[in-house]
């Protein structure tokens, strides 16, 4: 009798099977879509703003540029080129926000850039024709000394922008921390999300600084002295007992890496 219980039954040639018992709390989970853990990197909405807006600039401004080149205009003729790109590419205001001429102790800079009235870099411009040289990396170097409170400079040919951070330490702390070649190879997007870093939002929202954290984080001076650290001369000092055996004395660790591995003028 039980197992014509559990039989099939045919009904109109139609076969049913049984169903099975069903807890309706078991796997309730799995009807449920699973929320992504995933994290994504997106840029907030005023950089994606900004890139969008200097894809755009780059690709009026180039053409106008090289015309200038062919033209080997003079610096006065960049500097107008240079005014309408500080303005319509990288945001700034032509009245509020470019101080042109601004005097730093009896020198003039080309420019000096605000945000929110609050003086933030230099701008030094030379003709289009001219190659970038030291001898104008100095010359924008001074004006950053002459006023302790700015600490960023840049120089431009208006192809070629070189940004610095420039620290009035002893010794004075020079670092290019980008280059963009406006009308070199690099793909326009590329350039726009170098360039991104000097608009006029990227200084309201201090973009700016995280970028030189970035940098200084990764410089030769930084990494040498984490490896000549007391914790990981200790974690350098075990791994090569795991590897040879043989416990190295930790100051005699220290002076290996000072004299054969790391090059002395990186070491603070």
């Amino acid at each position: 009798m039980s197992d014509l219980l559990n039989s099939p039954t045919i009904t109109n040639d139609v076969i049913s099977t049984p169903k099975e018992d069903v807890n309706p709390l078991e796997n309730s989970n799995s009807k449920k879509p699973r929320k992504s853990t995933a994290i994504t990197n997106v840029d907030p909405k005023w950089k994606q703003d900004a890139i969008n807006r200097l894809r755009t600039t780059i690709k009026r401004y180039s053409k106008s540029l090289i015309e200038l080149i062919d033209q080997q205009a003079n610096e006065a003729q960049t500097r107008l080129l240079v005014t309408e790109f500080l303005c319509e590419g990288l945001g700034f205001d032509r009245f509020s926000d470019l101080d042109v001429e601004f005097q730093v102790r009896g020198k003039f800079v080309d420019y000096g850039l605000r945000v929110d009235r609050q003086l933030v870099a230099f701008v030094e411009v030379k003709s289009a024709a001219t190659k970038l040289l030291p001898k104008h990396l100095q010359q924008v170097k001074n004006y950053v000394l002459d006023d302790p409170d700015v600490e960023w400079a840049i120089l431009t040919n208006g192809s070629i922008w070189q940004i610095y951070h420039i620290e009035a330490a002893k010794p004075i702390d020079v670092a290019l921390i980008l280059e963009i070649d406006l009308i070199g190879d690099t793909a326009k997007g590329h350039r726009a999300s170098k360039l991104v870093y000097i608009t006029h939002e990227a200084f309201k929202h201090d973009a700016i600084s995280e970028l030189w954290r970035k940098y200084k984080a990764t410089t030769p001076e930084t990494l040498a002295s984490a490896l000549l650290s007391l914790k990981v001369i200790r974690s350098l000092r075990a791994e090569v007992h795991t590897l040879t055996g043989h416990l190295v004395d930790p100051d005699e660790l220290g002076k290996q890496l000072r004299e054969s591995v790391i090059r002395p003028e990186i070491i603070c």
